[in-house]
């Protein structure tokens, strides 16, 4: 079943290792999107990576929900 969306673009962006490299990543591509509210970025996270535990301090904030 297909929903449709706003979103015209999806970054899909791994992430083992490396959780500074992913916010920089993240708050580069949200803050140049032309229009924050039709991208998508998907952050493919390894439960046994511990480097990236405090992940949602990462991402859940009011700028990119």
């Amino acid at each position: 079943m297909r929903i449709e969306t706003d979103i015209e673009f999806s970054l899909i962006l791994p992430s083992r290792h490396r959780p500074h490299l992913v916010n920089n990543c993240l708050t580069s591509f949200f803050t140049k999107a032309k229009d924050p509210s039709k991208v998508e970025a998907i952050v493919l996270c390894d439960f046994d990576d511990v480097t990236m535990r405090h992940f949602e301090s990462l991402t859940l904030s009011n700028n990119w929900n």
